[in-house]
């Protein structure tokens, strides 16, 4: 089976576990951490919405400075991806998919794939890992399940990627409960990515995929990308919640 996996780093859990499952998943790495490439980025919506935009910059900057086990984990054993890019929605990108065929394509913390990326694989096999109860939780997902209380839905949706942002069908859902060792944000989320990691190998292995919010009717609700106030009101909420 060719797998492609697109994410920000030559080596990540994910592309890991698939290696150790026997698979040989060609690796495309989106550059896009540089503090021109935030600017840039950020700097078409600021006329909309300064203050949102201000913040947002504030929390990516802090994670530049301060980097979650996640990226520690990430930057362990790198191997040479077989492109870069600075967005994978790039043309270049698109040509390379489509040349490579591959049967399943991953996103693994990337930007928001648009259409035409998407439409490069047959329908049902783009997907992705998201820290976050879907659709509830869409977008930041598990911070603002947090700051809101709703322990409950907390977790990670293993998903189809579609147009819309977190919109796909499920494919599997995990719920994650807060333990005594999360010591915050950045380490309950690696817990949950890593909990992807496994449903995203069940299925690939034809094992029984999780759901364990099934049957339910949930209502769909995007929240927005952090910003470093919502950062610290996540971990404030998170020490509230987490038990002794």
């Amino acid at each position: 089976m060719k797998i492609m996996v697109m994410s920000l780093h030559g080596s990540t859990p994910l592309i890991r576990a698939l290696q150790a499952a026997g698979f040989a998943p060609v690796v495309v790495q989106e550059r896009r951490t540089s503090l021109q490439h935030l600017v840039s980025f950020y700097g078409r919506r600021f006329r909309r919405v300064p203050m949102q935009v201000l913040g947002e910059l504030a929390y990516q900057i802090f994670k530049l400075v301060w980097p979650s086990p996640a990226q520690a984990l990430s930057a362990v054993r790198s191997v040479p991806p077989a492109l870069q890019v600075k967005s994978i929605n790039d043309e270049i990108c698109i040509q390379f998919v489509r040349g490579a065929r591959p049967e399943i394509v991953f996103l693994d913390g990337t930007s928001i794939a648009r259409k035409r990326l998407i439409e490069t694989v047959r329908p049902g096999r783009f997907c992705n890992i998201h820290c976050g109860i879907t659709p509830i939780y869409r977008g930041s997902g598990n911070p603002y399940a947090l700051i809101l209380g709703d322990i409950a839905y907390l977790g990670v949706t293993f998903h189809e990627v579609d147009a819309g942002i977190d919109t796909g069908a499920v494919i599997g859902r995990k719920h994650v409960p807060l333990e005594s060792g999360d010591a915050g944000l950045s380490t309950y989320q690696l817990r949950c990515y890593l909990a992807g990691v496994q449903l995203i190998l069940d299925w690939l292995q034809h094992r029984p995929v999780a759901d364990d919010f099934a049957g339910r009717s949930l209502a769909s609700a995007y929240y927005p990308q952090l910003t470093l106030r919502s950062y610290l009101q996540a971990e404030k909420a998170l020490k509230r919640w987490r038990p002794d």
